[in-house]
């Protein structure tokens, strides 16, 4: 969030903005305070450009830091109670009036519904509220995180921004990369070099990690990684639409079949355009895709979400008033309330990347699990995941079969989200079908290998770097479930990070009474890739 509140900041500290300047700073916020598929990005860095004349000295930054720091604590203070904060410790304090710097209003509205959970130490009630103002933002990730640190404020990973910290500087003092920082922590890829004092970050473990803790034999080898995920440690950071591609792996016949597919545009220019944010649309593309609605009958699958798509259009355009007729029963023409875009436009991703880029992107994380899996179980995890993530009325079939609907469900997905929130879903549908196998068999012994193979990659350079984030949000997914299906038998898990014989039992526990798909749902959440509380 960003807060236009920051000019009276800057004021306090004897450094008023210029009218320019707090124009700039009120359009900014305006833009990036929407969600990112209504944002206009143009409008924003054009702002964000008149702000960058603005320079404050080392002793200014403490200042300022300060003076947000110590008015964010009395919101929080307000929300809970001043006695009632005051008896926090200082890591649940900072995470607080952390989320009292992201949303005021928020932390006001749960502050009651918080109060009595803190009175009671029980975090994990507390986390549960955070978890919704995470959704109700649309902003999981951060408040996923701020959950799981209220829970356990020792976390490890858990690092906040000092004054006069940039981006790289704040990579470089804690051993990792801007890259490796950033896949961390998401919020950051609207613009890696934007970060404010005061804000926790994720920090992934040093490329040259130091020799963790020794261990029992057995708990080393339930820990470790299988050999195929051993990546290495020295290899270059991966960002998500890389400006000189690595050299491809060697595909397999179904997985080069898949990217050539996926490299073809639609037959019908209606669907191109239909990817794209309706309001977003040239008069000319809403006459396209009207008129490839009107030539679909019976059950084609695309009906639908052309009529849907072509009713937000005009939505956009003309508003939700009824429509009007004139005496003689003639439908009067609407008046718009917005004009139409003045021409077609170059699809982007929410993050701003091109969006042929980023589905080719995409696409090579599918074609490797492709080659590992095979086409058909790969394309129904992407079905899944898609069904998880995505939108939750055009379901997909999860039939294996990569057809006209899943092709346009993917494109779609990606062009909304980005395309990491597709290599989420894939993620999380995996480790669903895994745990359908485990109940099935009865059998979970390999959890820790099987968690660490599917989620490190997304968390980590080297997947068997600490600390392991998917095993402490897997941990926390079992405390919020555990209490819900065992009652009174189940032992809360300590938060260590590590999948050792405690949390593989509980995980069979957990699943024999919750069942694979409500496990996989509610640990979605907490690694913060479902906003949504249907089951997908």
């Amino acid at each position: 969030m960003v807060r236009p509140e920051a000019a009276d900041d800057f004021k306090a500290i004897g450094k008023p903005l210029s009218a320019d300047e707090l124009g700039a700073l009120r359009d900014y916020a305006a833009e990036m305070n929407k969600p990112a598929n209504t944002r206009n990005q143009a409008l924003a860095d054009t702002a964000y450009a008149k702000l960058s004349g603005i320079s404050l000295s080392k002793d200014e930054s403490r200042q300022l830091y300060d003076q947000v720091h110590d008015r964010y604590q009395r919101v929080a203070e307000r929300a809970v109670g001043k006695e009632r904060f005051d008896q926090l410790d200082d890591g649940r304090k900072t995470v607080l009036i952390g989320l009292a710097y992201q949303s005021e209003v928020k932390m006001s509205e749960i502050g009651p519904n918080i109060s009595q959970a803190l009175d009671k130490k029980d975090w994990q009630a507390v986390a549960g509220e955070l978890r919704k103002v995470g959704t109700d933002l649309k902003d999981p990730r951060r408040y996923n995180r701020a959950a799981l640190w209220m829970i356990d404020p020792d976390l490890p990973g858990r690092k906040e921004v000092e004054p006069g910290d940039t981006v790289s500087s704040f990579a470089k003092k804690h051993g990792t990369t801007v890259d490796e920082l950033v896949k961390a922590n998401p919020e950051l890829s609207e613009n890696p070099n934007r970060i404010r004092a005061g804000t926790p970050l994720v920090v992934p473990a040093p490329q040259t990690a130091p020799a963790p803790e020794k261990r029992s034999e057995a708990e080393s080898e339930a820990d470790a990684p299988p050999a195929s995920q051993q990546a290495n440690a020295d290899s270059p950071a991966e960002t998500p639409i890389a400006e000189a591609k690595a050299q491809e792996p060697e595909r397999s016949q179904a997985a080069q079949a898949f990217l050539d597919k996926i490299a073809q545009p639609f037959d019908k220019p209606a669907l191109t355009i239909a990817l794209r944010d309706p309001a977003s649309w040239s008069a000319d593309e809403a006459k396209t895709v009207m008129a490839d609605y009107l030539t679909r009958q019976g059950n084609d699958p695309f009906l639908k979400q052309l009529s849907d798509l072509t009713g937000q259009h005009m939505k956009a355009i003309y508003g939700e008033g009824a429509l009007r007729y004139d005496p003689t029963g003639k439908m009067i023409d609407p008046k718009p309330i917005r004009p139409y875009a003045p021409a077609a436009q170059e699809p982007r991703t929410p993050e701003g990347y091109p969006l042929d880029g980023a589905i080719n992107w995409a696409g090579e994380r599918i074609a490797n699990r492709i080659d590992r899996a095979g086409l058909e179980k790969t394309i129904s995890w992407l079905q899944g995941g898609l069904n998880m993530i995505g939108d939750q009325e055009n379901r997909l079939l999860e039939d294996g079969q990569f057809g006209p609907e899943t092709d346009f469900a993917f494109r779609k997905t990606v062009a909304a989200k980005g395309p990491v929130r597709v290599e989420d879903g894939l993620a999380l549908a995996e480790f669903r079908d895994y745990a359908r196998q485990a109940e099935r068999k009865n059998d979970v012994s390999d959890l820790a290998h099987r968690t660490l193979d599917i989620f490190g990659p997304l968390y980590r350079m080297n997947p068997q770097d600490e600390p392991k984030h998917e095993s402490g949000a897997l941990q926390a997914s079992l405390n919020d479930l555990g209490p819900k299906h065992l009652g009174d038998t189940w032992q809360p898990l300590k938060l260590d990070d590590w999948i050792g014989p405690k949390t593989t039992q509980s995980f069979a526990d957990v699943l024999s009474a919750a069942g694979p798909d409500t496990l996989a749902q509610n640990y979605g959440r907490w690694l913060g890739l479902i906003e949504r509380d249907e089951i997908g």
